[in-house]
């Protein structure tokens, strides 16, 4: 399930590199007739880009884009029962299983692709997700009082016209576990 909050905030907020620009997010029209893009005709040849943000933000691309919803990056897996246990059928859980995308085919970008994506994104996956991993495991979270709770960040999602994307950011407070040997007095 990390694996798919790590790819489901890389849809939603994405990563940004100064100067990077839309360099793994471009195409070619590479029809010999040209192709046509809101009305406008495009020459074979033509390239055409796309932020990652426009990408990933697209209801034909992904079903509730402005929603945070790690579950569509898991396919539904049977959990394993053994019949001696239990006769009945168990629930389709959303259980770990990746899917190879979370909305339509191409359409997760958050690195770029083709040739100009970048060369360190696995390495760059497996950082994030050790970090996140490291502080889930370290510390309880909760939000700062000054947010208004889950009602105040829903209304201010709201208010941004951004649905999951707050333009000034989540206060968060981290309490160090008790349980790793931290002080709470830090």
């Amino acid at each position: 399930y990390l694996g798919a909050v790590v790819r489901e905030s890389l849809r939603v907020h994405g990563v940004g590199v100064p100067g990077a620009g839309l360099a793994g997010c471009v195409r070619a029209v590479t029809s010999p007739e040209g192709a046509s893009l809101g009305g406008v005709f495009l020459p074979p040849g033509t390239l055409v880009a796309a932020p990652p943000a426009c990408v990933h933000g697209s209801a034909p691309n992904f079903a509730n884009p402005s929603r945070f919803s790690p579950d569509r990056w898991l396919e539904p897996v049977k959990p394993h029962t053994p019949k001696a246990v239990t006769e009945k059928p168990g629930p389709v859980l959303l259980v770990g299983k990746p899917k190879a995308h979370g909305g339509a085919p191409g359409a997760f970008v958050p690195f770029g692709s083709g040739p100009a994506a970048c060369p360190a994104q696995g390495a760059a996956l497996l950082q994030v997700t050790a970090l996140v991993a490291s502080l889930v495991s370290s510390f309880r979270m909760r939000l700062d009082d000054s947010m208004g709770g889950r009602k105040g960040v829903a209304a201010a999602s709201e208010e941004d016209g951004a649905g999951a994307r707050l333009g000034a950011g989540l206060k968060m407070v981290f309490v160090p576990r008790a349980s790793i040997g931290f002080s709470a007095d830090v």
